[in-house]
């Protein structure tokens, strides 16, 4: 997970120490004098989280893609977690600082309410946006619980019972992967969207968190976390054909043996590739596979942080948070698929993290 993880992940992803086998891969650098070095022209909107002076509180933005037109969405203070945007990329949903769960439309009007918290933590919209997952912490249970919520607030529904969070819809909307445990342990499940019909998918012997669907509704990406830290993991949408991605140690794995070294894996348009986070390097760069594992490269190598990496609906670019550019704090960036025309766009005033590409 990224730097500034919500506290119920952290409870949530406690960790498991399944067996399993470690193998040093190199990594195959990004030649760039094979690459498109065509200038970035891209379109559309991106959406992130900027941390302001002169408090540091964190606040909603808007931009075009280039840069330009920087607008405050919300001037509710929010909490240090990723907004969802819905598919339509017509309306924003987040946490307020105080825990609370709202949405608003991405002109900034039609601010509404939709739970209140604390222990809320935002999934996805569904594939329609008729409807939001969230996860509701239970203090006197010690865990998490899934909800849905239709998007004009209505109809609330508990899903779970025995632990959920991190929930996704898959593209066909009929069913709903999500990550649960028992504290130790934790596993991906896939159920209706209504929580009937709830189905095991991994196997014991390894915890799985952040399950996410591929475009096409083939496979599904997650997260292993481990004693020796985590990998990303590919199966099919049936379970089968499980198949680890990444082997990359962090070098910080002897102090802080659970710290996430891959992880925040994000699905290509096409479907046939991931870009996601590693730390083989002890500070985060960003790195790109293909779905069968082939094909590892780094696209970044910031002295500090390159993270919260995400795709251009086109598959031509992907935009993430970097502190690369001469300071301690980050800006959302942008850069082609292989690494290349590294560009910052949003001029950061103390952190600007976690973006959203919306298509126009």
């Amino acid at each position: 997970m990224t730097r500034y993880l919500f506290p119920l992940v952290m409870v949530l992803l406690a960790l498991s120490y399944g067996c399993q086998k470690e193998v040093d891969m190199p990594l195959e650098p990004v030649q760039v004098d094979s690459v498109d070095m065509t200038p970035i022209q891209a379109n559309g909107e991106i959406v992130y989280l900027s941390r302001t002076p002169p408090n540091g509180d964190w606040l909603i933005f808007v931009m075009k893609a280039d840069g330009t037109n920087k607008r405050l969405l919300c001037d509710s203070l929010v909490a240090c977690h990723r907004p969802a945007v819905s598919n339509d990329g017509m309306k924003v949903a987040f946490i307020t600082k105080t825990g609370n769960f709202y949405v608003i439309d991405l002109n900034g009007q039609n601010l509404k309410r939709m739970a209140v918290g604390p222990g809320l933590l935002l999934s996805a919209w569904s594939p329609d946006d008729s409807r939001i997952a969230f996860s509701r912490f239970d203090s006197q249970a010690g865990y998490a619980n899934i909800y849905t919520i239709h998007a004009d607030g209505t109809n609330e529904r508990q899903l779970t019972t025995n632990s959920g969070v991190l929930a996704s819809f898959t593209p066909d909307n009929k069913s709903i992967l999500y990550c649960g445990g028992n504290g130790t342990s934790y596993a991906i499940w896939k159920m209706n969207i209504d929580g009937s019909n709830k189905q095991l998918l991994t196997p014991a012997g390894i915890s799985f968190t952040a399950p996410l669907p591929s475009p096409n509704g083939e496979l599904i990406a997650m997260q292993s976390v481990t004693q020796k830290g985590s990998q990303i993991y590919v199966m099919r949408s049936d379970g089968s054909q499980l198949k680890q991605l990444t082997f990359s140690l962090n070098p910080w794995n002897q102090y802080s043996p659970e710290y996430e070294n891959n992880d925040n894996a994000v699905w290509s348009p096409d479907s046939k590739k991931l870009v996601y986070e590693c730390r083989e390097n002890g500070s985060p760069d960003i790195f790109v596979i293909n779905a069968d594992g082939s094909g590892n490269k780094r696209l970044t190598n910031g002295p500090i942080r390159d993270e919260d990496p995400v795709w251009t609906k086109d598959g031509q670019y992907i935009v993430f948070s970097s502190n690369s550019y001469g300071s301690l704090e980050s800006e959302i960036c942008i850069m082609r698929t292989q690494g290349q025309l590294q560009t910052p766009l949003s001029k950061f005033w103390l952190d600007d993290i976690y973006p959203i590409y919306i298509s126009k």
